[in-house]
């Protein structure tokens, strides 16, 4: 499994929406957007299950990080069946949707 966190987990709100069918073409949004996206937003993790789908998710729970330097943490997400895409872009795109 590979995780990407973006921030701390554990902002008590939950990423799930009816809106993905409304997603952008992706020609449309760059990487770097994306990116710069997904690092501004604290508490987001880009998630892989193993099976070739990925997610982006802000719910979950870990340990307190320490803010002055990197410590190893265990770290617990949730995903809604729905925010599973088969591409990263895709699942960030979905991401940046449901913020709006």
């Amino acid at each position: 499994m590979l995780v990407v966190l973006a921030g701390s987990i554990g902002r008590g709100e939950g990423m799930s929406s009816s809106r993905t069918r409304d997603l952008p073409k992706q020609e449309e949004i760059t990487d770097k957007r994306r990116l710069d996206w997904l690092e501004s937003i604290d508490g987001m993790g880009l998630i892989s299950d193993d099976a070739g789908r990925w997610a982006v998710s802000d719910g979950g729970m870990q340990n307190v990080p320490d803010l002055d330097s990197p410590i190893d943490i265990s770290t617990v997400f949730t995903v809604d069946k729905e925010d599973w895409r088969n591409s990263i872009r895709e699942a960030i795109d979905v991401a940046m949707l449901k913020e709006d």
